[in-house]
């Protein structure tokens, strides 16, 4: 098993390396996330739900949010580029550079996580970790919107994007792991979560189908 630091450190030097092209690349996965987005955030308190990014990435679903008109916002993420990026579109007292594998916020903290296309970036077992992390700082009654390649196993494997405007393409080495709605369902019942819905999404913009998830916190938390 690779440390989470190997691992939290393949994530930094993959974004410094894929630059531009990434960004263009994350600009058009949000558009195809959009509606599952809008759908999430409808039922929402704009005012008052406390909401965490975890692996922001360049910020545009922070900017998404704050044109909504969401109050209290907060993007994370391990790159500094990332961050610089995300100032682009949102505010840089909305941004913390840090690492998901080590949270350090207070219990029930946050109302609303969205964590799209973000925790595949791990070990499966520290996924579990991260997730049981999410339920502490989050309130009672939290919803979760989580986006996730659909496969499985886990692996180092070559990821790249290509720029659509240059046809320029980067590479780099990251950790993916990839989940079946079955093990994801069991995993976050573990962890005192439940699924309120799930779908999968097959589109351009990706390389591989994903699974959508609306979580919640379980009745009887373990």
């Amino acid at each position: 098993m690779l440390p989470v630091n190997f691992i939290s450190q393949l994530s930094q030097k993959a974004y410094q390396t894929f630059g531009e092209p990434f960004v263009k690349t994350a600009h058009l996965q949000f558009l195809a996330l959009q509606p599952n987005i809008e759908n999430f955030i409808n039922p929402l308190n704009k005012e008052r739900d406390k909401i965490l990014d975890i692996g922001c990435g360049p910020g545009f679903l922070l900017e998404y949010l704050l044109q909504k008109g969401f109050k209290y916002l907060l993007g994370l993420d391990i790159s500094d580029k990332a961050i610089r990026d995300a100032t682009k579109r949102v505010p840089a007292h909305m941004l913390l550079r840090a690492d998901f594998h080590q949270m350090n916020f207070n219990a029930r903290e946050f109302s609303v996580v969205f964590a799209v296309n973000s925790l595949h970036y791990t070990s499966k077992s520290a996924f579990t970790k991260i997730l049981a992390r999410i339920n502490y700082i989050t309130t009672p009654t939290a919803k979760v919107f989580l986006v996730l390649p659909q496969g499985t196993g886990e692996q180092i494997t070559e990821e790249s994007y290509t720029d659509p405007d240059t046809n320029q393409s980067r590479q780099h080495a990251v950790y993916h792991g990839y989940y079946e709605k079955e093990e994801l369902e069991t995993i976050l019942s573990q962890v005192g979560f439940q699924i309120t819905n799930i779908e999968n999404l097959s589109h351009p913009a990706f390389d591989k189908p994903l699974l959508i998830a609306n979580v919640v916190k379980a009745t009887t938390t373990p």
